[in-house]
């Protein structure tokens, strides 16, 4: 899909962080997210894509996303024990 644009949900605004000071930066910040973000691991509550991209921006650019963005995750994740594991963890069909 082009960005900006998808056949489901209505893009609403960009969120501005900074500028990359090198792609060196990028393949370091993400050699050391490697481990831990794995598609067979991904948690909606715990471990989820706002979790990667606030880790990632604060690597590359030094400051992460608002903590707006994952805070329906972070007030469910003190639930997590009662959800059933087939809601929480989403595993690649590959």
């Amino acid at each position: 899909m082009s960005p900006k644009n998808h056949d489901v949900f209505t893009y609403k605004f960009t969120l501005e962080f900074g500028k990359v000071e090198s792609y060196k930066i990028v393949l370091l910040s993400l050699s050391k997210l490697f481990n831990k973000y794995k598609a067979n691991q991904y948690d909606v509550l715990k471990l989820n894509c706002n979790h990667f991209s606030n880790e990632f921006l604060t690597l590359i650019v030094g400051r992460g996303l608002p903590k707006y963005l994952n805070r329906i995750a972070y007030v469910g994740s003190f639930l997590h024990c009662i959800v059933p594991k087939k809601y929480l963890i989403v595993t690649p069909n590959f």
